[in-house]
């Protein structure tokens, strides 16, 4: 499990992220900030973020959330620490898991225990 997943989230910022993940460009329509949606073709912008209250809205699609997080899990398809790691990635934010272990160490950790698995087996 992640330790310091609200830390991630609380230190990035919607409009970039979702700029990042999905190269969209942003126009501003009164408090909010518009953009042709990121999930469907289409010819009129109808995909929403409000900075202040932190939420994004697909109007085409219906889809929505209140979280970079929530963003980068509907666009990309992926679990919830999959988009943390994303969104670490983009926010240049370190990983940390719960044994304190970063992702990269936790990585070579998996990969070392799978390959002595895998000469045990063979051998």
């Amino acid at each position: 499990m992640i330790s310091n997943a609200q830390d991630i989230i609380s230190k990035s910022n919607l409009l970039d992220v979702i700029q990042t993940v999905a190269r969209v460009s942003f126009a501003r329509a009164g408090a909010n900030m518009k953009c042709l949606s990121p999930f469907v073709n289409e010819k009129t912008a109808s995909f929403l973020v409000n900075e202040r209250k932190g939420i994004w809205k697909c109007f085409s699609t219906g889809k929505g959330g209140n979280s970079p997080v929530d963003f980068i899990m509907e666009y990309r398809g992926c679990t919830y620490p999959e988009a943390i790691r994303e969104l670490a990635d983009i926010s240049n934010e370190p990983v940390i898991y719960d044994n304190g272990m970063s992702y990269e160490e936790a990585n070579k950790k998996s990969i070392s225990e799978r390959s002595a698995k895998e000469k045990l087996i063979a051998g």
